[in-house]
């Protein structure tokens, strides 16, 4: 089921958010400010919960819809099993070879394996300047 979900019903929501991997403040942050600036993207990933109203999958958006004061459109699947939660979020993550493969890079992974060292190391230049 498609819904607009507030601030309001993501407090409702998270009221029974009692069996679930430790909260990444960072992660909310994150998704927040892509809420607050217009920049989140509703891609059909969705708020899963249990048969018995606990959230499977979806905290860290509800808690970034509430920190952002922004309502977002998400898909909101009910009645899941209980026993399902050891099989969300489990897929693999796609890496930077995959990202480069999907946009038609030659020797994608060769390319993440230069570029990543390359981008730390621009991150890293950028904090000691910056800081």
């Amino acid at each position: 089921m498609q819904l607009h979900v507030t601030p309001e019903i993501a407090d409702q929501l998270l009221a029974s958010n009692v069996r679930n991997r430790p909260l990444s403040i960072s992660k909310v942050k994150e998704y927040a400010g892509q809420m607050r600036n217009g920049d989140w993207k509703y891609n059909g990933e969705s708020i899963k919960i249990s048969s018995d109203g606990i959230i499977l999958d979806g905290q860290h958006r509800l808690q970034a819809v509430i920190m952002s004061k922004s309502p977002i459109v998400s898909e909101i699947i009910y009645n899941l099993p209980s026993d399902s939660f050891d099989t969300i979020d489990v897929g693999k993550q796609r890496s930077g070879g995959d990202i480069f493969a999907i946009n038609g890079v030659q020797y994608a992974n060769r390319t993440a394996a230069l570029v990543n060292p390359l981008y730390a190391l621009m991150s890293w230049l950028f904090l000691c300047v910056s800081g």
